[in-house]
């Protein structure tokens, strides 16, 4: 088989179910538990009940597709918006290495194709492994660079990664399959200047949308380019500094990456760059016990790609997910950070400008190379936080920058905080074991059901 884009669309709609590992829909599995969950919470937000309104206005109240959170149903691009919008509404979804955030995007895009045919959960799952797996062989052959550029790598890639998986599940042929690719791959993209505003989660939303809307697309004939991605003019040319073309597609179908790397379930509702500093800080309270007025100092250092931490003086508490002083100082003064951390009422308390005062941000690590395999840190990449005490103690921890909730019961427990903020009491176990048991769930609509009618927020 020749180019690329025609090996990868062949892995995505001939790969038999039966060849995707084990371990490829369990990470699936948990990764779609998370992310429900992370719907969920977002979904009695503000932003969450606008992005909800907006599909409901856009796409009817009584379409095959259901927006997560309420009793909403409406066309699928505009489930797939909504839903994938409210997935990374308070950065709080997983993460890969190499292609940002991912289930954001693969899950709002394939629960919009299958929800309206009742496929089934396995079904569901099976898509969702190949769409990523696709994306993380191609985004093994591009560098981290798209962010110097401006560019948001979760827009780039989800868009491509929710596209396979929209393909797969659509059953669309090899050459729908890459004119889907071509049509989706010409409208990705999202700006790292809009972190810390609404618009960043709609990137993932848009991608996941625009995914959806290119699969249906193709498979009424609409075309794309099938050289989308090494064309001269093409995605990886105009989004991305360094990559290898040819090695986007290898090993696809005998090298299964993703059974191997398991997803960042996301510990604290921020960007993950501050993960590492947080769990350092945390670390050190809770076994030297001191608290925001013993501290005379604080040192942090922050990686090389920080720069979109940047509100050093956040106006919002939704800017402060973006703000590596304001996580620190909020870790001092209430011992912890969670999804209240980030309440706007908590910059104006008063010990909050004083102990922010106290912070000091050090960008140390450096690159070489041009491909991610040839760089290596030229500091210490383990994020080092340095606390210096009132009464000359001076403590350091590392930590690597993003410490993953790496257990089904952790995942669980994080997934029953999150559907709490939106569902009954008795319905958040209830919702818990449908997705629980989505794997084997004969029809996925029984499981969306669970996250929808008992849903506190009303119709619109």
């Amino acid at each position: 088989m020749g180019k690329v884009e025609e090996r990868i669309a062949d892995f995505i709609v001939n790969t038999p179910a039966s060849e995707v590992p084990a371990a490829a829909i369990a990470s699936a599995h948990r990764s779609a538990l998370d992310c429900v969950g992370c719907v969920l919470a977002a979904s009695v937000e503000p932003q969450g009940r606008t992005i909800a309104g907006f599909a409901r206005a856009e796409g009817g109240h009584d379409g095959p597709a259901s927006v997560i959170g309420g009793p909403l149903r409406t066309s699928r691009s505009m489930a797939a918006l909504a839903n994938g919008t409210l997935a990374h509404g308070l950065d709080y979804d997983d993460g890969r290495t190499s292609t940002g955030h991912a289930s954001g995007m693969l899950l709002p895009a394939a629960l919009a194709i299958a929800e309206p045919v009742g496929a089934s959960g396995r079904d569901l799952l099976t898509a969702y492994a190949i769409g990523l797996e696709v994306i993380t062989h191609i985004g093994d052959a591009c560098d981290f660079e798209q962010k110097e550029g401006g560019f948001h790598r979760t827009s780039l890639f989800g868009t491509m990664a929710a596209t396979a998986t929209a393909a797969r599940l659509l059953g669309l042929d090899v050459r729908q399959t890459m004119m889907a690719m071509g049509t989706a791959g010409a409208v990705s993209g999202g700006l790292c200047q809009s972190f810390g505003t609404f618009t960043k989660p709609l990137h993932s939303g848009m991608a996941a949308k625009n995914a959806v809307t290119a699969a249906l697309l193709a498979a009424e004939g609409w075309t794309g380019s099938e050289d989308i991605l090494g064309g001269p003019a093409g995605w990886a040319k105009a989004f991305i500094r360094h990559y290898r073309y040819d090695a986007m597609a290898s090993g696809l179908g005998t090298e299964w990456r993703t059974a191997t790397r398991t997803p960042l379930i996301k510990e604290f509702p921020c960007c993950g760059l501050i993960h590492g500093p947080a769990t350092s800080l945390l670390t050190l309270i809770r076994e030297h016990g001191f608290t925001a007025g013993d501290v005379a100092e604080v040192r942090v250092s922050a990686p090389y790609d920080s720069m979109v931490l940047m509100y050093p003086n956040p106006a919002s508490g939704y800017q402060g997910k973006f703000s590596l002083p304001y996580a620190v100082a909020t870790i001092l003064i209430d011992g912890r950070l969670d999804l209240d951390s980030f309440d706007d009422a908590k910059l104006s308390r008063p010990e909050y400008a004083e102990t922010a005062a106290k912070i000091r941000i050090n960008v140390t690590s450096q690159w070489e190379g041009t491909m991610r395999g040839e760089r290596r840190a030229k500091a210490d990449d383990r994020l080092p936080v340095i606390v210096k005490l009132r009464d000359g103690r001076e403590l350091r921890q590392s930590t690597e920058r993003v410490r993953g909730l790496d257990t089904d019961a952790l995942v669980a427990e994080k997934f029953r905080r999150n559907a709490a903020r939106a569902l009954p009491p008795g319905a958040v176990e209830a919702a818990l074991a449908a997705w629980s048991g989505l794997d084997t769930a004969r029809d996925v609509r029984e499981v969306v059901a669970s996250v929808t009618t008992g849903a506190l927020i009303p119709a619109a």
